[in-house]
């Protein structure tokens, strides 16, 4: 049964959406910091406890990241017959492809097909593009209406799969510099959005023929295939589609503003019979490049017309100032709902704006006013985050950060967050494992950790088996290791003894007796766990009950992060916070990057997702100079910002001086 003080602690507008309208579908808009995540996990638990079916139930999120949380808290909050992975929760990629695996023969494509990405994807054009060229020339490929992903947006969609993402590399072909990332980058473009697939010229749709051609012949597929074939696939068969729309009566989309137009069409196939809940803010849609659009809740509202609209209004992360600041700021955009959004937090420390005369200048009293409010209100550096628009600016921050000795992490979608040390990751990994072995995505993570000789290959014969069979992958590892031959038998052998043995230890020992076991097994230096054991010592209860409470002490990995500042772009901060937020380089050119109308208005909403990451404190520069000496202009967004006056943060302790370099002056 659901804790009743689950619900008791909600406010009324977060209760209604947690209980209410279960009968039709439901458009709850949620500001930031609204507690959005926390409604979404009881409106499943308490279908669950009206005895919905957890396999009637779908849960599409926007990150890997956000999937694991809200399985980590549904298992808090779920009736005790029913566990979190009974439930289908997670990316539209990651279901877009276990659809796909399992219906690739009716999507025309093999059931062992790969995914290719980074530089084997590169190679595919560049080969296609040989083909091209035979026959047209590298001028026929430019189309001024159609703007390329960039390779920082590439690399995010590699990051929702999970994929491993490679270094950036030139085309090998003769071309002119820059033509091959823009080839690139509209193609993959026209994969994610049917609207530029539909404005591609002649030539364009030619290559994109022959690029695809080329990879069904190496029986693969790119990232941008999997929901485009997914969807075509649904559409052209109708039994499919059929038993889908019978299985999934309940889904619920989290981020819905981050959707675009093929998994908008995912959840109108899926759910066109379905009660389906959306969840998100249309001020806090910033995914534009992708297709994604501010508008998706009028066409939400279209698609389901009977549906209700709730409000989630009140800001339980910022303070007053921080709250008033970004309502001024976001209010300048004309085409959004307006959401009247509210806190009751304290008043707090206002808003602290500076202009600086170079780069330099503003990176080194960066670094100036963080250490005066880090020591002044005690901050550790965890708390602390410097987002930025663009990843270059991070080069123009770290040797004033080194200099300083501030412990820094960057952020970038090229690499996987690794919060902590990947010996840590991995034995958290396990230990989640042996308590549930029907999670795929950590068996998938640990399978080869440390290495087995289980390569690609394996791990794709592995997928398809659990698909046709409809069986968990530890099942299907359970299958192969008695039925393979050779290395392939080996290497999962050897995995499903692991697991067994730990999962004898397990009710033996308590989490600290247990490590230290895995670490031997797995041949671990005990000295670089240390963190995790220092944790584990104070957790005496053995058993799977013991292991549980202490996983969920630590969140996962969340006490284990290291105590560095976070350096990262705006889309890579979305869906975190810190006490203390720097948006910096707020430049005309940079941010706003583009003036035109709609893209002025996603500008101001990635300023509006920057300012409410911040629950105490906020700080917003620019520079007036570049490093080459180019006059820059400061953002019109500093003008917008009309509801609060800047001033010096203080502290009880001692005032704080104020920064260097023009002050800016806030009606």
């Amino acid at each position: 049964m659901i804790q009743h003080g689950d619900f008791r602690n909600l406010n009324r507008n977060q209760f209604q959406a947690s209980t209410e309208f279960l009968d039709k579908s439901l458009m709850i808009l949620a500001a930031p910091g609204s507690g959005k995540t926390l409604t979404l996990t009881l409106r499943v638990a308490y279908l669950l406890n009206l005895n919905v079916s957890p396999t009637n139930i779908l849960v599409l999120t926007f990150t890997k990241k956000a999937a694991m949380e809200m399985k980590r808290r549904l298992s808090l909050n779920l009736p005790r017959h029913v566990r979190a992975d009974d439930l289908t929760v997670g990316t539209f990629h990651h279901f877009a492809l276990y659809i796909l695996r399992a219906n690739a023969g009716r999507a025309k494509i093999p059931y062992d097909f790969q995914i290719v990405s980074g530089n084997k994807q590169k190679k595919v054009l560049e080969s296609a593009l040989n083909d091209f060229l035979k026959r047209y020339t590298e001028d026929d490929l430019y189309q001024e209406d159609v703007k390329p992903l960039s390779e920082e947006q590439m690399a995010v969609m590699q990051e929702e799969i999970n994929d491993q993402p490679t270094e950036i590399r030139r085309s090998s072909l003769n071309l002119r510099p820059g033509s091959f990332s823009y080839i690139n980058g509209v193609l993959c473009r026209a994969k994610v959005d049917r609207n530029v697939l539909k404005k591609l010229n002649r030539p364009f749709q030619h290559l994109f023929f022959i690029y695809n051609s080329k990879l069904r012949e190496m029986k693969s597929i790119d990232l941008g295939d999997i929901l485009y074939l997914t969807t075509n696939m649904l559409r052209s068969n109708q039994q499919v589609l059929e038993n889908y729309q019978r299985k999934y009566k309940y889904i619920l989309v989290d981020e819905f503003q981050d959707t675009n137009s093929m998994q908008l069409e995912l959840i109108e196939l899926i759910g066109k019979f379905a009660n389906v809940t959306v969840c998100g803010d249309d001020d806090q849609a910033i995914y534009g490049w992708r297709g994604a659009t501010s508008q998706v809740f009028e066409e939400f509202k279209n698609l389901y017309p009977e549906s209700e609209k709730i409000i989630l209004n009140e800001n339980y992360r910022s303070t007053q100032h921080i709250v008033n600041i970004s309502q001024g700021l976001i209010s300048n955009n004309k085409r959004r709902e307006v959401k009247h959004v509210f806190t009751n937090n304290t008043l707090g420390n206002k808003c602290q704006i500076f202009i600086a005369q170079s780069i330099r200048e503003e990176a080194k009293e960066v670094v100036n006013i963080l250490l005066r409010i880090k020591d002044a209100y005690e901050l550790e550096y965890k708390n602390i985050a410097v987002l930025y628009r663009l990843h270059r600016i991070f080069n123009d921050l770290q040797p004033e950060f080194e200099k300083a000795g501030i412990p820094v992490r960057q952020r970038i979608p090229k690499e996987k967050n690794i919060m902590i040390n990947a010996e840590i990751r991995g034995l958290v990994s396990y230990l989640k494992f042996i308590l549930d072995t029907n999670c795929d995505d950590i068996l998938l993570d640990i399978i080869n950790w440390p290495k087995r000789g289980i390569g690609s290959n394996s791990i794709d014969k592995l997928k398809e088996m659990s698909c046709v069979k409809e069986i968990p992958m530890f099942e299907a590892c359970k299958i192969i290791s008695l039925t393979g031959k050779g290395k392939l038998k080996t290497g999962f052998n050897e995995f499903c003894i692991t697991i067994a043995h730990f999962q004898e230890l397990l009710e033996r020992y308590p989490p600290s007796a247990l490590i230290e076991l895995m670490c031997e097994r797995l041949g671990i230096n005990k000295q670089v766990i240390e963190p995790l054991q220092k944790l584990a010592r104070s957790h005496t209860e053995r058993g799977a009950q013991g292991l549980s409470v202490f996983l969920e002490s630590i969140g996962g990995t969340n006490e284990l992060i290291a105590n560095v500042v976070t350096l990262t772009s705006i889309h890579q901060a979305k869906g975190q916070e810190w006490d203390l937020v720097f948006l910096i380089r707020l430049n005309e050119s940079i941010l706003p990057a583009n003036t035109h109308s709609e893209q002025l208005e996603e500008e101001r909403r990635l300023a509006y997702v920057a300012c409410t990451r911040s629950k105490r404190f906020l700080v917003l520069s620019c520079a007036q100079q570049s490093n080459n000496g180019e006059q820059l202009i400061p953002s019109r967004f500093l003008d917008e910002l009309t509801v609060e006056s800047s001033a010096p943060v203080k502290s009880k302790k001692s005032a704080l001086p104020s920064p260097k370099g023009t002050r800016v002056k806030i009606n």
